[in-house]
């Protein structure tokens, strides 16, 4: 019998909250940032009774723009980097603010924030360089703390956008400075910041170049085998990521001291941590790195238990929402049937961990009908909250709400479990963009 999990502070009461990511906030440069409009989303939070501010990695955003493709496992998107913040601590002008009409409005456009912010990046490191700041013991001791990373970053960014070193590095210690201000004014409002922490890391990235050996490469630098999954009812290629597969046994000597860093470094930025695709701590789809599709491939486990034992032993204690002899004694199927695909991690006195698990009972993505009825079954969760892909997880009993939800049972659920009511195309506007969490 399993026994009763251990509920982090952050689930012990009832919330509501919202996935927005921060690029998706306006502002006028192009991109949403840390300037005055995150603080007036807060705000809006707040008055709203949301106590929870879910966003995507916040990683540098890599291939296509991509949140999920990011560059570094520990630096920040620059973009995110405020001018406004930057011309509050004198080190531009507020001339240097005003910017076209167009990259206020529309969808976010990275091309456009960087032509416009870059030059000003480094306009501020030049007023911030002759000010002393590179000396002052506020950089210096962020260089102390990240220096186990931001050299290997500042190398793999100075070499892709050109900038010497030093630049990089002060827009990370900007990043730093303004998201610590940001996340102390969300919490004056009781509102906590939660984060998304994927779990492959894409090839062309700082970590790649910095740390090789930490995964499976042939000489030549190109992955062995590439991660993906399988054929399945939504694509009969199965879905090519690309990102190559973790040299475990390197980790291993190492004491999973890579992994233990990176979580850490997640966990000083936000009160609770997603960690996408959950289920890689169980086993991951190996496909050949020279494969077109995902077609050709094999599951392989992976150490899971040990690498969050050794986490567990670092951070803080281990909670899980249902026994650990059911996360790696072969209950885990290669379909939707079990999937771990979503956890949260918290801070605090004792930082927890706690999965997400995902089941199916008697829920087929195809018939709209039986899914209803399995929802409207399955046990009340602790936690409830929506995916990335129209799922619904939660399951302190190791139950949950829904595995796969279809667009034709929108309408009863969210009527049954929210008390709302809308139509097939509203529920798909917003459903997925939002988390609840019940206790």
């Amino acid at each position: 019998m399993a026994a009763a999990p251990v509920i982090p502070e952050i689930f012990r009461r009832r919330r509501a909250g919202v996935l927005m990511h921060l690029t998706s906030v306006p502002g006028p440069h192009g991109v949403g940032d840390l300037g005055p409009a995150s603080d007036r989303f807060a705000q809006w939070c707040a008055e709203a009774g949301l106590s929870l501010w879910q966003m995507l990695p916040i990683g540098p955003v890599g291939y296509g723009e991509s949140p999920y493709s990011a560059t570094s496992s520990f630096a920040a998107e620059p973009m995110l980097v405020s001018l406004e913040r930057l011309a509050e601590q004198g080190l531009l002008p507020k001339s240097r603010l005003k910017a076209p009409a167009a990259l206020g409005r529309g969808d976010a456009d990275f091309a456009a924030a960087r032509a416009f912010k870059r030059p000003r990046f480094a306009e501020a490191f030049e007023n911030f360089r002759r000010k002393g700041g590179l000396r002052g013991a506020a950089f210096r001791a962020f260089e102390r703390r990240t220096r186990d990373w931001l050299p290997g970053w500042c190398r793999f960014a100075a070499a892709k956008e050109g900038g010497p070193r030093e630049l990089h590095a002060f827009v990370q210690f900007q990043f730093e400075r303004q998201w610590g201000s940001f996340r102390e004014r969300c919490h004056a409002l009781g509102v906590r910041l939660v984060g998304d922490l994927p779990i492959f890391v894409t090839l062309d990235s700082a970590d790649v170049a910095d740390r090789p050996e930490l995964f499976r490469l042939e000489r030549n630098g190109r992955p062995k085998v590439v991660t993906g999954v399988p054929p399945d009812c939504f694509s009969a290629d199965g879905q090519l990521w690309g990102h190559p597969h973790y040299a475990w046994a390197a980790h291993r000597r190492e004491g999973f001291r890579w992994w233990m860093r990176r979580v850490a470094t997640a966990l000083e930025r936000f009160d609770a941590l997603r960690i996408d695709h959950f289920v890689g701590f169980v086993h991951a789809y190996e496909i050949p790195g020279t494969a077109k599709t995902a077609r050709r491939g094999r599951w392989a486990p992976t150490p899971g238990r040990e690498l969050l034992t050794a986490i567990e032993r670092r951070l803080g204690r281990l909670t899980e929402t249902t026994e650990r002899g059911e996360i790696g004694d072969g209950e885990i199927g290669q379909d939707l049937a079990i999937d771990l695909d979503a956890g949260s991690v918290e801070t605090g006195d004792e930082p927890a961990v706690a999965d997400v698990v995902q089941t199916a009972r008697g829920v087929d993505a195809l018939n709209p009908e039986a899914t209803e009825l399995a929802l409207l079954g399955a046990t009340v969760a602790e936690r409830v909250l929506t995916g990335l892909h129209h799922l619904l997880v939660g399951g302190a009993d190791g139950t949950a709400l829904v595995a796969v939800v279809t667009l034709g049972a929108l309408e009863n659920l969210t009527a049954a479990l929210l008390g709302v009511d809308c139509t097939l195309d509203s529920c798909h506007d917003w459903l997925p963009s939002l988390s609840f969490v019940q206790s």
